[in-house]
């Protein structure tokens, strides 16, 4: 009897250690695993996306199926902060145009005008002046939505261009814009710095036979708005054009907003196919088009909703 007990009492301490040694691998392996795994999940309900994976990591399913959930979150995490720099451009290059806008020179030169003005006893060209450089400021000030409707943009660009024509001469200046097209939006600040630099830099001297178009035209299938900016001054050489699309952001335009803040605003907004095309060569003039969405008031918010 003495010797049959000791063999049970041995083998239910086998049993024992045996059933204690499974509880502390399924322990290990399992339970411990999925409970991490859930402690992580609520995190990342949290809002914390930067996990680490634990140390200790079984061959099983229960640990590569964690694997593939920090992996997953390390990806995630990844996309986050580029969508968190992407935005941070975005916001840099709208407060650069915004600024830009304000352009000390531009507001020197069309003071200078207006006295002038005032001086040849032509006061009612210096009022007109006046009130088209409120028009332009207020819209630049007072403004802070991404976009407005190509309506409102059409009556700042003639403001724009009457100061213009008030300090270079009477130009010729046209603009095609389509009754129905007039509702949809359009990006603030990429237009009349294009304008802008085809004055400075399109003509070795404006007169009257100076002309610049803009002409809106839609493909409403493809929900495209494309824009064209055409003048006939001297154009530009390949080389030129190559070292212009390829200059660095801090080159400036005529307003203070360098073609690259345009271009570089349509794609962190919008992505592709949306984009700048130009179009020139030496005594033929030259062509911008902006390629970019057809969008409505509503659509302001979730326009860019591709590129993040």
């Amino acid at each position: 009897m003495n010797h049959w007990s000791l063999i049970i009492v041995l083998g239910l301490g086998f049993l024992a250690a045996g059933l204690i040694g499974v509880c502390i691998y399924l322990n290990r392996s399992i339970i411990y695993p999925i409970r991490q795994l859930d402690r992580n999940i609520q995190k990342v309900k949290a809002g914390e996306t930067n996990l680490l994976p634990p140390q200790i990591q079984a061959n099983n399913e229960i640990s590569r199926l964690g694997i593939e959930f920090y992996d997953m979150m390390q990806q995630l995490h990844v996309l986050q902060q580029q969508m968190l720099l992407k935005e941070k451009q975005k916001r840099d290059l709208e407060i650069e145009a915004l600024q830009a806008q304000i352009n000390p020179h531009f507001m020197y030169n069309t003071i200078g005008s207006i006295k002038m003005l005032l001086r040849l006893g032509r006061s009612e060209q210096a009022i007109s002046s006046l009130s088209a450089l409120v028009d332009v400021l207020k819209n630049t000030i007072s403004r802070s939505d991404k976009t407005i409707p190509l309506e409102e943009e059409l009556n700042i660009l003639k403001s724009y261009i009457y100061i213009q024509q008030r300090r270079y001469s009477e130009f010729q200046f046209e603009v095609t814009l389509p009754e129905p097209l007039k509702r949809y939006h359009i990006m603030r600040f990429l237009i009349q710095p294009l304008i802008e630099n085809s004055l400075r830099h399109g003509y070795e001297e404006i007169s009257h036979n100076t002309k610049i178009s803009v002409v809106f035209s839609a493909d409403y299938p493809n929900r495209i708005l494309n824009v064209t900016i055409q003048d006939n001054g001297c154009g530009i050489t390949p080389e030129k054009l190559q070292e212009i699309l390829t200059m660095p952001q801090k080159t400036r335009g005529l307003n203070g907003i360098g073609i690259k803040n345009i271009m570089e605003r349509i794609r962190l907004n919008y992505g592709s196919p949306y984009s700048v095309q130009f179009q020139s060569s030496p005594c033929q003039g030259t062509t911008i088009v902006l390629i970019l969405p057809l969008l409505t008031g509503k659509d302001e918010d979730t326009a860019y909703e591709s590129t993040n």
